[in-house]
């Protein structure tokens, strides 16, 4: 696998790993924090690619399907647990588990703040239905396809995007360089 595409899914397999117990709301200083250590924590990565995926599983599975201690699983065979606590902690953080539930509750709560967005641009799923009714150049089997491609990926989107409101709106004024952030992450792949 090329190195900047793994980087980026041992980054967001981090960034996904849900902690059990959430012992502090989130607020703007966490949200810093936890954005100001992505730099380091890909850098880390980075470092220590060739070791995780050594035990890094093969099979396709969506990121937010697995446990915590699936994700950590390849950190922990690579013996490497220790070092990425220490990393995390010299940005603040007690744990990897700490700092992946933060992860998390970000990831959701961005979710559910870009698929609010979405929802106020396009108008919901029916505007978006009676959009396709309305298009001219379609057979009734395209547009019923399109349809169903429609409120299967609205209800994905739906459901992933579930974020208690104290975690939305704690995240809702740092959104823009959260994507940001994203954005370069992207780029230097």
């Amino acid at each position: 696998m090329h190195t900047p595409v793994r980087h980026i899914l041992i980054f967001i397999q981090l960034l996904l790993l849900a902690g059990l117990v959430r012992a502090e709301p989130l607020t703007g200083d966490i949200i810093t924090r936890w954005m100001d250590s992505q730099e380091s924590v890909m850098a880390w990565s980075a470092r220590h690619e060739a070791e995780l995926s050594k035990y890094d599983s093969q099979e396709a599975r969506n990121p937010l399907d697995m446990t915590a201690e699936q994700m950590l699983a390849p950190v922990h065979a690579a013996g490497l647990y220790d070092d990425l606590k220490g990393v995390l902690g010299k940005a603040g953080f007690s744990s990897p588990e700490q700092w992946s539930d933060i992860s998390m509750r970000i990831a959701r709560a961005a979710m559910a703040l870009e698929f609010e967005k979405m929802e106020a641009e396009r108008g919901g799923l029916d505007a978006q239905l009676q959009e396709v009714d309305r298009q001219a150049g379609l057979s009734a089997e395209q547009k019923q396809m399109i349809k169903q491609n429609l409120q299967q990926s609205y209800a994905m989107m739906a459901s992933m995007a579930k974020a208690p409101e104290a975690d939305k709106a704690a995240l809702r004024p740092h959104m823009d360089a959260l994507r940001a952030m994203m954005a370069a992450a992207q780029g230097g792949q």
